[in-house]
């Protein structure tokens, strides 16, 4: 494969430092790369960071271009979009540097939907970092971490003394602190590093402390990285406790659905032949789940109320079915949960609530004037 060619100059001094470890026909993965893991060739963190820093998006979309090459263009778009938007809770006290670094970690588990590799990256970031927290949002922070524990939610061994990172501990110090503690550094190994079981004696007692921090810190950076997820999932998703209560995983399995959802959409509307052709959606249940469809029933009720869609009303009242067109504000109050539904992910496009199992079916022209939405002949733009 001859050299891909640049657009910015920060991602084609990247390829030529990395090349020899990228795979020859995708550029910037793994060279034992597989389409269904899309692992990439090295932790890109440095780089993102630097260029978080550096203002620089342009070359972080590039990258991403690369890293996404497989996903359709709208697909990875969206998602790049909304990685960038996220954001840090105010209540957590950190420099300039180690917010661009936890971003940029976030940017890269967003792509890769990986959040504990995302959490473990984090937590060794935060464990080399001077960090203050707000003991105001001791129990938002624990909140948050929740769902990701291992252990009884009623053991309250994880004390808020756990997330104290804040010190200014000697080298000297924190080796004879590890000397206290047997076996810590043969465990990280064996779990994380199988293939390496020795280490040089000099640098045993200073891993071992190294992954002390970590642990320590573990669950703040599961926190944050559920934080970050939230304010790229939804803008008000922070303040839900629905979304508070999911686990990391799920969260980022939404926010996957949400952004082919979104690619879907962008093609939907982008040509105003196929508007004109297939001019409306019918809302419908794909998969079984919960609640029952008779809550969808009043939510496509308030919907129809709070956009004013006295056709699609009328369509439901005679028939059962949630039709609409395109251009109507139904589809915007689904995502907004008009009616206080907690779930609601703010889209107006599948899904509009969490792990709904409804989606959405075109309705040609003929169908739209039959049922009424559209009157024969009239153009889909004046509707």
């Amino acid at each position: 494969m001859s050299d891909p060619k640049f657009k910015t100059i920060e991602v084609a001094q990247l390829y030529e430092e990395i090349r020899g470890w990228s795979h020859p026909e995708y550029p910037f993965l793994d060279p034992n790369y597989l389409e269904e893991s899309s692992t990439p060739a090295i932790d890109f963190t440095p780089y993102v960071t630097t260029w978080l820093a550096a203002d620089r998006e342009e070359a972080i979309a590039e990258l991403w271009s690369f890293l996404t090459y497989q996903r359709n263009a709208s697909t990875a778009s969206y998602e790049l979009r909304q990685a960038l938007q996220a954001r840090l809770p105010s209540w957590v006290e950190l420099s300039d540097t180690a917010k661009h670094e936890l971003h940029a970690i976030f940017i890269l588990t967003w792509r890769a939907g990986t959040p504990r590799v995302g959490t473990s990256l984090a937590a060794t970031t935060l464990a080399c970092r001077q960090m203050a927290l707000d003991p105001t949002f001791a129990d938002e922070l624990m909140g948050l971490a929740r769902s990701e524990l291992r252990k009884d939610e009623d053991d309250d061994s994880g004390s808020t003394e756990e997330f104290d990172v804040k010190s200014s501990i000697t080298r000297k110090a924190m080796v004879e602190h590890a000397r206290g503690i047997p076996g810590l550094l043969s465990g990280l190994i064996s779990r994380h590093w199988p293939q390496q079981r020795k280490l040089l004696p000099e640098w045993k007692e200073s891993v071992n402390d190294w992954a002390r921090r970590v642990q320590c810190v573990e669950l703040v950076a599961a926190a944050l990285i559920k934080f970050m997820a939230l304010t790229a999932l939804n803008k008000r998703a922070t303040s839900k406790a629905f979304f508070n209560d999911l686990p990391n995983d799920l969260i980022f399995k939404t926010a996957t659905q949400i952004a082919h959802g979104a690619g879907r959409f962008v093609q939907e509307n982008a040509s105003a032949d196929d508007l004109d052709v297939y001019p409306a959606l019918e809302l419908l249940r794909l998969y079984d789940r919960k609640p029952p469809e008779t809550t969808w029933n009043a939510r496509w009720q308030a919907a129809c109320a709070a956009a004013g869609d006295d056709k699609a009303h009328r369509v439901f009242t005679k028939t059962d079915r949630m039709i609409a067109l395109k251009s109507s504000g139904i589809w915007q109050a689904l995502g907004d949960g008009v009616g206080g539904y907690e779930d609601s992910l703010g889209n107006p496009f599948p899904p509009f609530a969490f792990d709904s199992g409804f989606g959405q079916n075109v309705i040609d022209r003929a169908e739209c004037e039959e049922l009424g939405l559209l009157e024969p002949g009239q153009p889909f733009l004046s509707s």
